[in-house]
């Protein structure tokens, strides 16, 4: 089961992958998902500050795993819920946000054209990503992810926008939550 979960946490972290310290999202938005994959089925919540912060949870299998990526100090946290463990790494520079048009039209993504996903006008891009081949349909009327389908060696992973509201969520989601243990990671640092 923890392998399946981890599995589905690696295929979502494609879509919310680190960056340069210049592209993140740039609006503050709290968005929810739901994911299919081979692993399963799971849900996840996606929000920004808008000022280089970027929160992915997942929930699959009553497990959750959070990781809050702050792109201006170039740092990926994850929290392991079960277990309260917090473990910070340095993000690569060679890895690319890809969760915006600006940002996938930056990184060579091919022009899919339009249509409408989950009630929201939609326009789709494709791009490659660690041997991960994606197609990424973005909001017209929201600027953010509407739907992301990725092709790996695992299988297909679908996900598709349940909820979403602008603005920021509360600072604190953006934090390592009081009684987690920080954990070194090998070679972080």
């Amino acid at each position: 089961m923890v392998k399946r979960f981890l599995g589905a946490f690696a295929i979502a972290s494609l879509v919310a992958a680190p960056a340069i310290a210049a592209d993140y999202p740039k609006i503050a938005y709290d968005a929810k998902y739901t994911m299919k994959s081979p692993q399963g089925s799971s849900e996840m919540r996606m929000a920004s500050d808008g000022a280089g912060k970027l929160l992915t949870a997942t929930k699959m299998a009553g497990m959750s795993t959070t990781s809050i990526v702050d792109y201006t100090n170039m740092t990926s946290t994850t929290l392991i819920d079960a277990n309260k463990m917090a473990m910070v790494n340095k993000l690569p520079a060679t890895q690319k946000y890809m969760g915006d048009a600006d940002a996938i039209k930056k990184n060579g993504g091919k022009d899919l054209g339009s249509k409408t996903i989950a009630g929201h006008p939609c326009h789709g891009w494709e791009y490659t990503t660690d041997g991960a081949k994606s197609e990424c349909w973005i909001g017209d009327d929201i600027k953010t992810m509407v739907q992301s389908t990725s092709t790996t060696k695992q299988g297909k992973t679908v996900m598709t926008l349940t909820s979403f509201k602008a603005g920021a969520p509360a600072a604190s989601d953006f934090k390592i939550p009081a009684g987690y243990k920080m954990m070194k990671v090998p070679g972080a640092g």
